[in-house]
């Protein structure tokens, strides 16, 4: 889907990809979330890139692109990461409250 072509490490994508509106799964321990594809690329003054990284046995690193599509639950005491989908329209507001912060009824 995505093409990307790898340039020092980087795995270039067309910029074009910025533009897409369509969604990518990711899971994780079975929890789906849901991720833009544009966020998944990050332009730099040299071109578009994937913006996930990993080391040669190591994990694949995420960070915001895909965490700020996800609830994120951090339990201390019970050492618990619990995830869920987060819903968040254009503007990059939570769907669930309006513009003046206060909360939509979801009836």
């Amino acid at each position: 889907m995505l093409r990307g072509v790898e340039e020092n490490s980087l795995h270039a994508l067309d910029c074009q990809l910025l533009q897409l509106r369509e969604l990518i799964s990711i899971y994780f321990s079975g929890v789906e979330i849901e991720v833009p594809v544009r966020d998944l690329v990050m332009q730099l003054t040299t071109g578009c890139y994937l913006s996930l990284t990993s080391t040669d046995n190591g994990p694949i690193e995420i960070g915001q692109n895909i965490l700020k599509s996800t609830y994120l639950v951090v339990d201390l005491e019970e050492r618990e990461i619990s995830l869920a989908q987060a819903y968040v329209n254009d503007q990059g507001n939570d769907s669930d409250s309006d513009d003046d912060g206060s909360e939509k009824n979801r009836n």
